[in-house]
């Protein structure tokens, strides 16, 4: 059975979604205005967050967000820390489903808050929402947060595409799924996790010879890898391919 959600994209989620925290954080925290200990409850709730005291600082920004209901800010912070906590419960591989829906809500009350989110926020957005299945509205996130191969080749965002092809997966959308692979694998020059993970795909909608092909090209560019080879045959094998006898000896 191949395995679609790999746990590494869930670790590289999760260790995404604390540095996005930490950067949204230090990036906002100048912007907030003082309202008594607003910006001071904010540096207690964000200290409690990186120290692992999740309640503490969950609690102290439920409270915020009552008191200034119309702070995306704080909404995209608490958004983001609970969204951490959901990926953090056993060490990646098991999401806290519960705390995934009650992140997707907070940020979404900052999108309709801001009527947008940062590029990386939002993008963490539509993973969320893909992990909870709700695949329409992380494609239509998707499309417009992951755009331009500046926005492909970055180390911040360019595997996103392993979760976006997910949603276009299951919404049956397989020609767009390897259109946005191809644009993926040409801005980050072959990156060699993101071709395995367009392996597995193409192996699920059993297209063996773009498999074969993919390899030929990693190949040409990139020079032989038995990791890869070997990753192809036992995908090939799989599907019981033709193309096992020649390309797998």
């Amino acid at each position: 059975m191949i395995i679609r959600t790999k746990k590494w994209v869930h670790v590289l989620l999760f260790t995404g979604i604390i540095a996005i925290s930490v950067w949204f954080f230090y990036s906002r925290n100048s912007e907030v205005p003082v309202h008594g200990d607003y910006r001071s409850e904010l540096v207690l709730a964000h200290e409690y967050f990186v120290s692992g005291e999740f309640e503490r600082a969950r609690n102290i920004l439920l409270k915020l967000s009552k008191a200034h209901k119309d702070d995306a800010n704080i909404w995209t912070i608490l958004g983001l820390y609970t969204g951490a906590k959901a990926y953090a419960n056993d060490g990646i591989t098991v999401i806290n489903a519960q705390l995934l829906d009650e992140a997707s809500i907070y940020l979404n009350h900052a999108y309709e808050l801001n009527g947008s989110l940062d590029q990386l926020t939002l993008l963490t957005y539509a993973a969320y929402l893909t992990d909870l299945k709700r695949f329409g509205r992380a494609v239509e996130l998707f499309r417009v947060g992951f755009n331009g191969n500046d926005i492909r080749m970055h180390p911040k965002y360019r595997y996103f595409i392993v979760n976006y092809a997910e949603a276009l997966y299951e919404l049956s959308d397989f020609d767009e799924l390897q259109k946005e692979f191809d644009k993926s694998i040409k801005a980050t020059n072959y990156d060699f996790e993101i071709i395995k993970s367009y392996m597995d795909y193409l192996a699920l909608i059993n297209n063996d010879s773009s498999i074969v092909n993919l390899y030929s090209e990693y190949v040409d560019r990139k020079g032989i890898s038995s990791e890869l080879n070997n990753h192809m045959c036992w995908l090939l094998n799989s599907l019981g391919s033709q193309y096992v006898a020649r390309d797998c000896n």
